[in-house]
């Protein structure tokens, strides 16, 4: 048994040709400013709900200005770097909910999928980068909590971050079978991939 889908195309305020942002989306940040910037172009309002602590707390909302290419925007006096923001959204499509926060698409920091986003540096340095070209690279990619997780792989900090970094490991009663690390770098391994550490949609 199927069911209908009811599709609901939203009414454009502006000639489709306009509706298009080539200008840089997201909280652009600078030390004295930072512009808030989404693309929006079937809203009548746009907020920016702005926080102070990742979870909790009332947030401070702020009304956007609308661009003429269907882009919202607000900029914000003083050092931004840290704080937490989401959008709020009204509108005649029925799919808006103007008591649902939204997360920013194009923000760079998110607490959690269904959290709230915060303002970073693009500049901010992460680590150094590796010693060698990227042509040299042997790349494997692993599972965080299955590459240390059986019980006689010889790893303390079992499906932890910690165990992940842990050496001189071996397969139970194998002293001659290297795990963990150290069988990465036994087999060439110079770059780890991880795959997704963080919690989505599919995590129930």
């Amino acid at each position: 048994m199927t069911s209908a889908i009811r599709y609901h195309a939203p009414t454009l305020p502006h000639p489709a040709d306009h509706l298009i942002c080539e200008k840089p989306l997201g909280a652009l940040y600078k030390p004295d400013n930072t512009l808030f910037r989404v693309w929006a172009p079937t809203a009548s309002k746009l907020t920016l709900n702005v926080y102070y602590r990742p979870y909790g707390g009332r947030p401070q909302p702020i009304p956007m200005a609308q661009n003429e290419d269907g882009s919202w925007e607000i900029t914000l006096a003083g050092d931004c770097l840290g704080v937490y923001y989401n959008y709020r959204a009204e509108g005649s499509d029925p799919r808006f909910n103007p008591q649902r926060e939204l997360l920013d698409p194009y923000a760079k920091a998110v607490t959690a999928y269904d959290g709230r986003c915060m303002v970073v540096d693009d500049k901010t340095p992460i680590t150094a980068r590796p010693a060698f070209p990227l042509s040299e690279a042997i790349i494997y990619e692993l599972h965080l909590r299955d590459f240390t997780i059986d019980a006689d792989g010889g790893v303390q900090r079992r499906g932890k971050y910690l165990g992940l970094t842990e050496t001189s490991t071996h397969l139970t009663g194998r002293r001659d079978i290297t795990t963990g690390l150290d069988h990465l770098i036994e087999l060439g391994v110079n770059v780890i991939q991880l795959l997704p550490i963080g919690t989505f949609h599919n995590d129930a």
